[in-house]
């Protein structure tokens, strides 16, 4: 018998024993620690150990548990790894001092680190908002690796015209000198864990529910055993401005150099961090580098995967499960650019 994909999995009639192993195999979550320099990188396993790979990249000041809602209903030909990236989550941070500069960059590093480590020829990545750029940038540098890339929420991450460069450095240095002093006293705001929930609702406009909320706040908050209050652990220095900065043509250049399968799924009522002008640009620049582009806009908010799962398995699973033999897709890579 075969299983039906159809939103959440159905299964077509088979014996008893094949649901329960089924189901199990679908429920389980293993939590991991991967080494790196600076400690590890915590996340979330789950899928057969011999299973097609697919590493999840959360967003910005969230964690792994951006994908609570979907993990264990993707395919379960996938194993799948969904990581805290660095400073956030259960993730190490980094030594103190040093500045993070771009997240996008450092989880670019982190990536690597990752496949290194499983050992991994050829992956794929699922990315949400931030997620989605480190996605972007490691399969452009990288494009015998990544055999699919799937983006929630996000066309391309923001850049900046070369004229702002110079201010944009300047409150960099600013923003992190402010950080930095916050850093030393080590003291964050606490609150009872009802308003740290309603605080992270408000931040994101209203985009999640309680539940939602308490998805995040699993693994991006601690209560203090002295007050009995929650604070957020994430590092501060992510809050920090990027000195470095990329123009469109910067982008542009990598977004070009993509080779893989490429699933774009857009809230309707989601981010809106570019003009719709630069949106059309970015998606012609992938439509003519890819060889598949598979564009849907689905009515939700930016975390319409956490908070409306239903909307967007289907989408992902068909993806997923479309998926073509990895020795048919690695030929096809290599007559691609293989770097940059």
């Amino acid at each position: 018998m075969h299983y039906l994909f159809n939103g959440f999995y159905r299964l077509a009639p088979v014996r008893t024993l094949q649901i329960k192993t089924y189901i199990r195999r679908m429920s389980t979550i293993r939590e991991i620690e991967i080494p790196v320099p600076w400690g590890h990188i915590a996340g979330r396993e789950s899928g057969p150990a011999d299973g097609r790979p697919l590493l999840m990249l959360h967003g910005w000041l969230d964690n792994c548990g951006t994908y609570e809602a979907i993990q264990t209903h993707l395919p379960p030909t996938y194993r799948c790894v969904n990581i805290d990236l660095p400073g956030h989550g259960r993730s190490s941070h980094l030594p103190p001092g040093p500045m993070i500069g771009s997240a996008i960059a450092l989880g670019t590093y982190v990536v690597r680190m990752v496949r290194d480590h499983y050992g991994w020829s050829r992956f794929s990545i699922m990315g949400h908002s931030m997620g989605s750029g480190v996605g972007v940038l490691y399969a452009a540098c990288f494009p015998e690796d990544v055999a699919s890339l799937t983006i929630l929420d996000l066309v391309k991450f923001i850049t900046r015209p070369v004229e702002q460069h110079p201010a944009n450095a300047r409150e960099a240095v600013l923003s992190y000198l402010e950080v930095q002093s916050k850093m030393t006293t080590n003291e964050r705001p606490q609150y009872t864990y009802e308003a740290l929930q309603q605080r992270l609702i408000s931040v994101l406009g209203g985009d999640m529910d309680a539940t939602a909320a308490d998805a995040l706040l699993a693994r991006g908050a601690r209560r203090n055993p002295d007050t009995g209050l929650y604070e957020s652990t994430y590092d501060l220095r992510l809050r920090t401005r990027t000195f470095q900065s990329m123009d469109f043509v910067g982008w542009r250049e990598f977004a070009s150099r993509l080779r893989c399968r490429l699933l774009l799924v857009l809230a309707e009522q989601g981010g809106t961090w570019i003009s719709a002008e630069e949106e059309a640009e970015a998606i012609q620049t992938y439509r003519q580098a890819v060889p598949e582009l598979r564009l849907e806009r689905l009515p939700g908010g930016h975390h319409v995967h956490l908070t409306h799962p239903e909307r967007v398995l289907p989408i992902i699973n068909e993806f997923l499960t479309a998926e073509p033999d990895t020795a048919a897709v690695t030929a096809a890579a290599a007559t691609g650019r293989s770097g940059l």
